[in-house]
């Protein structure tokens, strides 16, 4: 079985799988950035099956109990993103969760074998924290706009989409984890 590393950068074949591996990695700081706890679980997942690699000083999220402990956090924010008024609340505590989750998931994967995790972070928190702040910032933007023009009713109909653009995005990782690693 093929497992997926993008500390293993130097390994791939060609540019076009360097070039993919990255492109992974963004759309997953995207997926982070709409919703914050959906790639940690999804690499805790993959990691506790072995179809990736996680850098060895974050092995504790390929844990059934943390991948449990996510599914329960995805739960809350899916239903409250869904509620007007309590999104905008949750959403200001994600301005800072949402790029230190993305970093955590950045640093998991970039870690090599022998990395220094601190390195790894301040690499995960500068390109995919920084990814998923950025989402973050435009998705409570386009959230405030619509709820002063629609009074709140748009809020379901705007998180549904956010949520398939997230699951989309983070179905990617199977992907990567066949055709890059």
């Amino acid at each position: 079985m093929t497992t997926l590393s993008l500390a293993s950068l130097s390994a791939f074949a060609s540019p076009q799988s360097f070039a993919a591996a990255t492109a992974l990695g963004l759309l997953l700081s995207v997926s982070c950035g709409l919703r914050a706890f959906l790639v940690p679980f999804a690499l805790s997942v993959a990691g506790y099956e072995h179809w990736i690699t996680l850098g060895p000083d974050f092995q504790w999220m390929a844990n059934g109990f943390v991948a449990a402990t996510f599914s329960l956090a995805i739960m809350i924010e899916l239903v409250s993103d869904k509620i007007p008024a309590v999104n905008h609340l949750f959403d200001s505590a994600h301005i800072v969760l949402k790029p230190v989750l993305a970093a955590l998931a950045g640093a998991a994967l970039l870690q090599g074998p022998n990395g220094n995790p601190m390195l790894a972070c301040v690499v995960g928190l500068c390109t995919a924290g920084t990814v998923a702040g950025v989402t973050h910032l435009t998705k409570a933007g386009v959230r405030l706009g619509s709820a002063a023009g629609t009074g709140g009713v748009a809020t379901p109909v705007l998180s549904l989409v956010e949520d398939a653009v997230s699951i989309g995005l983070t179905a990617l990782l199977g992907w990567g984890a066949v055709h890059i690693g």
